[in-house]
C-alpha cells in the first residue's frame, strides 16, 4: 500500500476531478477543487492559531454537513489530530472529554456551541478566514501519525478515545476495494454519524479514496433514503442493521425499486439472518456484511446470507484463537493503543502483540465463523459495550451507591440482533429518579432497559457479583 496521508487523497482527487461535484448536501453543493480549497483553508488556521511543532488534538463538534467534511480534511491537513464528537453525546461525556483529553478547541457552529465549556470556535468565523499559512511538518510517517480519536466505549469503565493513524484508516478502505467491488464509477449516500468510525472512514474516506460522488444527510430518514436509493444517483449504500430494518419497514407502505443500487453494505453489529431474508424479498438485494472494531478496523466480510461465516479475512488480518475461542488478531487497520491509557491497551493485549476482540469464533479453511461474545460485552444499538462503562455513568446519579450492569439475550426483535440491559443498583435514589438521570446524561447506547433497585448487590465470599443470581433476577425484570 501507498504510504499517503489522508489529505493526499483529497489533493489527488481535486487535481483528477477539479470542478466535478463531491460533495451534494441540503444547504450547498460542493466541487471536488472547493472542498479541497475550504479545507485548507481551515488548515491554514489551525496552523496559524496553534503555531506548535507538536500534534495538537482539534475537536469537532458539528451536524453531519459540509462544514463537518471541510473541517475534518482541514485537521489533518494541518497535521494535528482530529477528535470528532457526536452532536448526540450529553454533557456527561462532553465534560469528560474537556478534563480527560484537553483539545486545543473545538470547531463547532452556533447551534452547538453551548455544548462546550471550554475552547470553541466556530466554523463559520474560521472559512470567513480566506488567509493560507505555511503549514508544520511534525516528520512522523503516516503509520505513526495519529488522523483520528474516535470516541467509543471500552473497558476501564469510562468513555476513551481510539487512536487511529493514518495508514490504518487509509489501509481499511484500500483493503474493501477489491471485496466491495468499489471503483471510481460509485456514487454513495451517507446517513450514518460521520463522528463515528463507520462513517467517517469507511462511507466518508472510502468515497475520497476512490473519486465517488456522495450525497450525506444531516439525519437518516427512511422515506427520504428510500428516495434517493430508487433515484439512479447512487450505487453503494453502507449502514447499519437497526436502519435496513426501518427500509423494510418504511417500504411496506409504498413500493420503492432499489435495482438500480450495486451494492447494500452493513457493520458495526451484527445483521440478523431475519432481517438478510426480509430485505432480499422487498427488494432483491443480499446484503454485504462487514466485521470489525473501531480498534482493529475491518476483520472479514460475509457476502451472502445462510451461516454465520465471514468468509474470507481481508488481506493483511491475521487471526489466531485464544483459550476459549477468543479472537485475537493482528492487521495493518490495528489501532497503536487507547489514547494515555497504556493499562486498558495492556488488558486487551496478548504479551506476544495480538489484540483480543471479544468475540468467540472458530477457524474452518481460512474463514472466521463468529460463535458468541465473552461474557461481559454488551450489543447494544449498534455499538459493543461493556458493563463498567454504563456503571460508571450510572455512578454520577445522585443517591446510586452501587450499581452492577448486565446484558441478556434479547430475541423480541428478529431482525437487530441486541441484548437487553439490566441496571441493578442501591441506595438512596428510586428507580424512576435513575431512569431519568440515564435518559438525560447517557449516550444511548448505554441507557438500561430495565433499572432495578436492589437494598443489596448479591455477592460470593470474595466479594464478587453473582452473576447467575443477578441474571435470574434480570430475567424476571424483563
Amino acid at each position: 500500500m501507498e504510504k499517503k496521508f489522508i489529505s493526499d487523497y483529497l489533493k489527488i482527487a481535486a487535481s483528477k476531478y477539479g470542478d466535478r461535484d463531491f460533495l451534494i448536501c441540503n444547504d450547498r453543493t460542493l466541487s471536488w477543487s472547493e472542498a479541497y480549497e475550504e479545507s485548507n483553508f481551515v488548515a491554514s488556521f489551525i496552523a496559524q492559531q496553534l503555531k506548535s511543532r507538536q500534534q495538537k488534538i482539534i475537536g469537532i463538534l458539528l451536524p453531519d454537513s459540509w462544514q463537518f467534511v471541510v473541517s475534518y480534511f482541514g485537521v489533518v491537513t494541518s497535521g494535528n489530530v482530529a477528535m470528532p464528537l457526536d452532536i448526540t453525546f450529553k454533557k456527561l461525556e462532553l465534560d469528560y472529554l474537556a478534563s480527560a483529553i484537553k483539545p486545543e478547541f473545538v470547531i463547532v457552529n452556533r447551534q452547538t456551541q453551548h455544548l462546550i465549556d471550554g475552547p470553541a470556535v466556530l466554523i463559520e468565523d474560521i472559512l470567513l478566514n480566506k488567509s493560507t499559512f505555511a503549514l508544520p511538518s511534525y516528520g512522523l510517517p503516516p503509520g505513526e501519525q495519529i488522523a483520528t480519536l474516535f470516541f467509543s466505549s471500552g473497558t476501564t469503565g469510562k468513555p476513551k478515545p481510539i487512536p487511529n493513524t493514518h495508514t490504518n484508516q487509509i489501509w481499511d478502505v484500500s483493503a474493501l476495494s477489491s471485496p466491495m467491488g468499489w471503483t471510481e464509477k460509485d456514487s454513495l449516500l451517507i446517513t450514518l454519524h460521520l463522528a463515528h468510525r463507520h462513517g467517517l472512514v469507511i462511507c466518508l474516506l472510502g468515497a475520497v479514496y476512490h473519486g465517488n460522488k456522495v450525497y450525506l444527510e444531516e439525519r437518516f430518514n427512511a422515506h427520504k433514503a428510500l428516495q434517493i436509493l430508487s433515484s439512479g444517483k447512487v450505487s453503494l449504500y453502507s449502514a447499519v442493521p437497526t436502519i435496513f430494518s426501518k427500509l423494510i419497514e418504511e417500504g411496506a407502505n409504498q413500493k420503492f425499486d432499489l435495482s438500480v443500487v450495486r451494492l447494500f453494505a452493513s457493520s458495526s453489529s451484527a445483521l440478523s439472518p431475519a432481517l438478510q431474508r426480509e430485505f432480499k424479498v422487498r427488494y432483491g438485494h443480499t446484503i454485504l456484511d462487514r466485521y470489525g472494531t473501531s480498534e482493529t478496523g475491518s476483520i472479514a466480510i460475509k457476502n451472502g446470507d445462510g451461516d454465520e461465516t465471514f468468509g474470507e479475512l481481508l488481506d493483511g488480518v491475521q487471526i489466531r484463537l485464544e483459550k476459549g475461542g477468543e479472537v485475537a488478531l493482528k492487521s495493518p487497520g490495528l489501532f497503536p493503543g487507547y489514547f494515555n491509557n497504556a493499562g486498558a491497551t495492556k488488558k486487551n493485549m496478548t504479551p506476544d502483540g495480538w489484540w483480543l476482540t471479544g468475540d468467540i469464533g472458530e477457524l474452518k479453511r481460512g474463514k472466521l465463523i463468529l460463535k458468541g461474545r465473552t461474557k461481559e460485552k454488551i450489543s447494544k444499538a449498534g455499538y459493543s459495550i461493556f458493563p463498567q462503562d454504563i456503571e460508571w455513568g450510572l455512578h454520577q446519579a445522585p443517591g446510586v451507591e452501587e450499581v452492577k450492569v448486565i446484558g441478556l439475550p434479547n430475541s423480541s426483535d428478529e431482525y437487530i440482533a441486541q441484548d437487553k440491559v439490566v441496571a441493578f443498583f442501591t441506595g438512596s435514589a428510586p428507580e424512576g429518579q435513575v431512569k431519568q438521570f440515564s435518559s438525560l446524561n447517557l449516550p444511548r447506547s448505554w441507557r438500561p432497559d430495565v433499572f432495578v433497585k436492589l437494598e443489596k448487590i448479591p455477592k460470593t465470599a470474595n466479594g464478587k457479583p453473582r452473576l447467575a443470581e443477578l441474571k435470574s433476577l434480570g430475567e424476571k425484570s424483563i
